[in-house]
């Protein structure tokens, strides 16, 4: 009996850690994980992430949406919420993006990860990375995925792409009490928002309209 007793309080105990820990066990959804990353984005976004082998794949026979960026960058802080809002809209459940992007840059770490990835990716899209410049203003040999980056892809083909926010959205200066200089980006007002939501609009439909002409 009295091991009867004894199982079940075991039993009763299980259930009840079970029951307290039910939040605990409870898997973080894509939105969540985007909402972290990026502060100011609600939970309930459109963003998810897929590999950098993904990425390349969704490059060369995808379609869809695919941002490039991440979130120590100042100007893809401010777009994110922009594309997220123009892809609600215009009822897109998914934009994917590569979450360790910033460590895959040769120019921002000296033992960049996925490194045949991103020189994949760069080659993929050669005609729409422009050359680096020198101090001069002239170009050099070398290329570099600057952010953000959003490509709209439709079956394998980069039919539109959107590189930064807003033109002349560039770091101001100002000096601190100490009399530092202080770099920092001035907010998109809201009607720059609208524009850039609008030039997304006309990019998405870009993607389906192709899409729909080679299969509909």
């Amino acid at each position: 009996m009295k091991k009867v007793v004894y199982l079940i309080l075991i039993i009763i105990s299980i259930l009840l850690f079970t029951g307290c820990n039910k939040n605990e066990l409870k898997k973080e959804t894509e939105g969540e994980h985007f909402s972290k990353l990026y502060e100011g984005i609600n939970t309930d976004n459109v963003y998810k992430r897929i590999s950098a082998t993904d990425a390349v794949d969704m490059v060369k026979n995808g379609t869809g949406i695919l941002y490039i960026g991440y979130n120590t960058c100042p100007w893809c802080k401010q777009i994110v919420g922009v594309l997220n809002d123009a892809a609600k809209d215009k009822n897109i459940n998914t934009v994917y993006y590569i979450e360790n992007f910033y460590n895959m840059r040769p120019d921002k770490n000296s033992n960049p990860e996925n490194i045949n990835e991103y020189n994949e990716l760069l080659e993929l899209l050669d005609d729409i990375i422009p050359y680096e410049k020198d101090e001069n203003g002239n170009d050099t040999d070398e290329k570099i995925i600057k952010v953000p980056l959003i490509l709209f892809i439709s079956n394998g083909e980069v039919v539109s792409y959107h590189r930064g926010t807003y033109s002349g959205h560039e770091l101001k200066v100002k000096i601190d009490e100490n009399g530092n200089e202080i770099k920092y980006l001035e907010d998109l007002t809201k009607e720059q928002k609208e524009d850039i939501k609008n030039i997304i609009y006309k990019d998405i439909d870009m993607i389906y309209n192709k899409a729909c002409n080679e299969g509909c």
